[in-house]
């Protein structure tokens, strides 16, 4: 007979399982209900969180109740005057400009409509009742170290003929605050200031001189409150013979137009092709003509260097990218030698792409962080695209290229593309910038690291305050080129900007370079409505 016996523990061993558990139990109901146990935490998180949307909305609610005060919204965010509570001199719209900003219908946690790649662009003087003026922009500042929220939205314009945008750059003040001379990116501040604010409010900062009188540093003929700047590279669109519809053409030599007319004009628009193929000249030319065409009663221009960094600046601070860099425009059709404004792949050391994808385009996730502001509401194309020109003279030597520089400036060609005398910075206008030559050196050798130390006195520009290394393929800040190739020749007396895709790693905002005046480099416009 098989005997059976009944497993099981002992009383001690229950005994002691039971108080284990009672202790796990305990530990668990401690980790959780306790003091500072998950429940608390998630509810202080949740409080917490609460409160700070609470804070951000009575802020809005608060400039809203302030902004009201004034009776006509619209003057308190146009006009190009000093706002105290928005703390910036605001944007002037001249004649067939409209404001524009973007929105898929959605709002975020300040209730303001939110811009993504499904976003349609808006025009603010739009009879809509559920519009606010404040949808137009926020020149957001972004307190946290490095943060790149991409939540700043500076103030954007269309023009009602051509289609072209612009983007509204305030009048600032600004301090580098670390990498000043440099090729090792550093921190600059910037604060918005009034017009009448000639002299820096701060100890060590300058008052931008892309604002002010100061013609031998970029100035105007008067304190500006601000200036307008292409939002994208400039395109060339032709009229159709067969219907009044405009074709944005491949900028091809053999095409063998480089002038605006009734048939002809340059634009500011994304996903275009750049037009290029044409001498600094004609840029300067087209630009200066293209507010009397568009009939905008401003003061249209070749953009330069002190505006290409004001630009720059901005989009280095918090009221940018906060220190991060912007993404490189990389597209190239090598078949067709052309680029692609508004393209990016999203990071910073691409190689060269034609993949014209939907995330790759100004609104897709990707071409977004080729902006000045990571999204919808900044300035493309300063990273890469296609070189751009400025409207600068550094050299006692030239060629035909820059005819219409010289001209603006009073200079003549002589013999050997001589001019008929030496530059001088005090020969400066409000169109062209001529920056300090040595005259001896000159002479002989005409390239920027050859003149490079006669310009620091010269500042704002973002040259020789954000570079030390020059020649050098990354003597700038984010190790963008500074006079990459160090030629010595007399050959290339213009200066240009950003690099273009086949830079790759070393094309940048801060970027710069010599170059001949004429090839595939493109142009950018600058506008300034009269104050």
């Amino acid at each position: 007979m098989k005997i059976s016996y009944n497993k099981g523990i002992t009383l001690v061993a229950l005994v002691i399982t039971i108080v284990v558990l009672l202790i796990l139990a305990g530990v668990s109901i401690n980790l959780v209900l306790g003091e500072n146990g998950l429940i608390t935490q998630a509810q202080e998180s949740k409080i917490k969180t609460k409160e700070s949307t609470a804070n951000e909305l009575a802020d809005l609610d608060r400039i809203n109740t302030e902004l009201a005060k004034y009776g006509n919204i619209q003057n308190v965010f146009e006009g190009g005057n000093w706002n105290e509570t928005l703390g910036l001199c605001t944007p002037k719209l001249g004649t067939n400009m409209v404001g524009v900003y973007w929105s898929d219908g959605t709002k975020n946690e300040m209730g303001l409509y939110v811009a993504s790649a499904t976003s349609t662009n808006v025009e603010v003087t739009s009879e809509q009742p559920e519009f606010s003026w404040s949808e137009w922009y926020n020149y957001r500042a972004e307190s946290e170290e490095k943060l790149d929220s991409k939540k700043s939205r500076w103030a954007n314009a269309k023009s009602i003929i051509d289609g072209s945008y612009f983007v509204w750059i305030p009048r600032y003040e600004y301090k580098i605050l670390s990498g000043e001379h440099t090729s090792t990116a550093g921190e600059i501040d910037v604060e918005f200031i009034n017009l009448t604010t000639t002299t820096a409010n701060k100890d060590g900062y300058k008052v931008h001189p892309a604002f002010t009188t100061n013609l031998q540093l970029g100035g105007w003929d008067k304190n500006i409150s601000g200036v307008w700047i292409a939002k994208y590279e400039m395109s060339m669109e032709e009229k159709s013979n067969t219907e009044e519809t405009w074709i944005n053409r491949f900028p091809k030599l053999t095409l063998n137009i480089t002038n605006i007319s009734e048939n002809v004009r340059m634009v500011s628009k994304p996903n275009r092709y750049p037009w290029t193929y044409i001498n600094i000249s004609n840029s300067f030319s087209n630009s200066k003509k293209y507010s009397e065409l568009q009939k905008t009663g401003a003061n249209s221009h070749l953009i330069k260097n002190s505006e290409w960094g004001a630009v720059v600046y901005l989009a280095h601070s918090k009221y940018g990218r906060n220190g991060n860099e912007v993404a490189l425009n990389n597209y190239n059709d090598e078949e067709n030698n052309t680029k692609l404004t508004g393209f990016s792949i999203g990071v910073t050391n691409s190689r060269k792409t034609n993949e014209n994808k939907p995330e790759n385009q100004y609104n897709g996730i990707n071409g977004m962080k080729a902006s000045t502001t990571g999204n919808l509401y900044g300035i493309y194309d300063f990273n890469g695209g296609d070189y751009e020109q400025i409207a600068m003279i550094y050299s006692n030597t030239g060629n035909n290229n820059q005819e219409s520089l010289y001209n603006e400036i009073g200079y003549l060609f002589e013999k050997d593309n001589r001019l008929n005398k030496t530059p001088d910075s005090k020969d400066s206008t409000k169109y062209v910038t001529i920056y300090p030559i040595n005259t001896e050196t000159a002479e002989e050798d005409a390239s920027i690291h050859v003149q490079y130390n006669e310009w620091s006195s010269m500042y704002g520009d973002a040259m020789y305050e954000t570079s030390n290394n020059v020649p050098s393929s990354d003597g700038s800040w984010f190790l963008d080129h500074a006079d990459h190739d160090g030629d010595t020749n007399t050959n290339e007396p213009v200066i240009i900007r950003g690099g273009y895709s086949d830079w790759y790693r070393n094309a940048g905002i801060f970027a710069f370079a010599d170059y001949k005046g004429v090839g595939t480099a493109d142009c950018r416009l600058s506008y300034n409505i009269n104050l």
